[in-house]
């Protein structure tokens, strides 16, 4: 392990991995001083935060372990690190586009060689449809385990630690010495892995016409064994690391005025009103479940125990079953609007387009109803559908996902996260804001987006060929 805190070991460092096609990533990385009294503050978030360590390691390399933040305090010149990240074969890391969105503060750029082992195991859990792997978990201790047999120690405390502070005394050197040596051991088994999973991912399926090494873009030299056919999907699936990192570091403009506006319109939790309680007390009224009066007026409201009652997919299907006289095989959103499309086919006189046979065996029900209870059927429907998506807008508190930095909504971005699969959002899920709820605001706005004028919060400490660092130290 080679710890680089000064210019001259940052240049032996440099001229060490040189010869190294690929490189093993990671980061370590803390929160600036000035953000640590913010609620949000977290060294996860690039905006608040920067990179402590960088650690990087060629096949045949030690790990090297570049002090970035002491690397700054002296005034080093960013553009040898920049230009040996760009001009690498592969960068290989686990959740890699973390690491990217760091890299993008730092030194304006995200690499587009990125090669995530984390993206990698996802890759074959999917295609093999194994669910064990998703309860072992994709984190790279659990990779370590379960694929190499090896069992990473001091990801607990360490893995968790502060990162900025640097040793002052004998006691703290031993603790620093720990710290450094968990750092390097991230990227120690890196190679193992990727080796691994792309052996796994890239050599064809058994009987495939992709026999000749040539055609398969990542497949591994020298390899008979036969794998899943993946290469061109893996491809792709590695350059997306650099297109998360890029949409997530940059995120969405949002208003906290706008937002929280529509957070009351929705629901006032102090008074009880807004549309929220209006669609479930006409929801309630549809389905024959109690209301009662407000302590502020004599607006009904659903008691506790009918709002328990909605709030169940379960209950709430049956409900609903029992008052339209149709069987619903489920309460989910994409199943009812199945549902208004259908009756309100039947309702217009058409003939209903079932998709196929199952479909039609489904909603056979319909078929029986008279014009006039179609269309009864299909307003309580799209009752059930507006209250369903106004609470969901309301608990989801999108207001409180606004980065105080940027004031954008900065979401993390799955490439593989479902179940099936497909990519996923979080914190906030954007894929479950409804894109048809339409709210009115009476109040004026002071301004709609106040966060574009947070936009150099975006803009990175450093830019390639010649750029200057915004702030000094950390």
């Amino acid at each position: 392990m080679r710890y680089i805190s000064t210019a001259e070991e940052y240049k032996q460092g440099l001229d060490l991995l040189q010869d190294s096609a690929e490189l093993a990533l990671d980061s370590e990385t803390y929160v600036l001083r000035q953000h640590r009294n913010l609620v949000q503050a977290t060294a996860l978030d690039p905006h608040m935060g920067r990179i402590s360590l960088l650690q990087l390691k060629g096949r045949q390399t030690d790990p090297c372990i570049f002090d970035i933040l002491l690397l700054e305090r002296e005034g080093y010149d960013p553009q040898g690190l920049v230009d040996l990240l760009l001009s690498r074969k592969k960068l290989i890391g686990h959740n890699i586009s973390f690491d990217f969105k760091f890299i993008k503060r730092h030194y304006g750029v995200i690499p587009t060689n990125g090669f995530d082992t984390r993206m990698m195991a996802k890759l074959i859990s999917n295609a093999t449809g194994s669910k064990f792997a998703r309860l072992c978990g994709h984190t790279l201790k659990d990779l370590c385990r379960d694929y190499l047999g090896i069992h990473l120690s001091g990801k607990g405390n360490l893995q968790t630690t502060d990162w900025y502070p640097r040793p002052t005394d004998k006691a703290s050197q031993a603790y620093w010495q720990k710290k450094l040596e968990y750092a390097a051991a991230d990227i120690n088994y890196l190679f193992d892995l990727h080796d691994l999973f792309l052996e796994v991912l890239t050599r064809p399926l058994p009987y495939s016409p992709l026999l000749v090494e040539d055609e398969i873009p990542c497949a591994p030299p020298g390899s008979t064994d036969y794998g899943l056919g993946m290469s061109q999907l893996l491809t792709l699936e590695m350059f997306q690391t650099a297109v998360t990192a890029e949409m997530e570091y940059n995120g969405l403009p949002a208003s906290q005025e706008l937002l929280q506006q529509i957070e009351e319109v929705i629901y006032d939790p102090e008074t009880d009103e807004g549309i929220r309680t209006e669609k479930s007390t006409e929801l309630c009224d549809a389905l024959g479940l109690e209301t009662s009066e407000t302590f502020f007026s004599d607006m009904r409201v659903p008691t506790e125990r009918s709002l328990k009652a909605l709030n169940n997919p379960i209950t709430l299907k049956q409900l609903v079953t029992k008052a339209i006289a149709v069987n619903m095989d489920s309460s989910q959103t994409h199943y009812i609007q199945r549902l208004i499309d259908l009756l309100s086919e039947h309702s217009d006189g058409e003939s209903m387009s079932f998709v196929d046979e199952d479909e039609a065996d489904r909603f056979r029900d319909i078929l029986v109803l008279s014009e006039s209870d179609a269309i009864q059927s299909s307003q309580l429907c799209k009752l059930v559908l507006e209250y369903k998506q106004f609470s969901k807008l309301y608990s989801m508190g999108l207001s409180r996902f606004i980065n105080p930095v940027t004031g954008c909504i900065h979401c993390g971005i799955d490439m593989l996260g479902a179940a099936t699969g497909r990519s996923s959002s979080s914190a906030p899920n954007l894929q479950q804001v409804s894109a048809r709820t339409d709210i009115k605001i009476d109040r004026p706005l002071s301004n709609l987006f106040p966060s574009s004028t947070n936009y150099d919060a975006l803009i990175p400490d450093w830019t390639p060929n010649g750029g200057l660092f915004k702030r000094s130290g950390g």
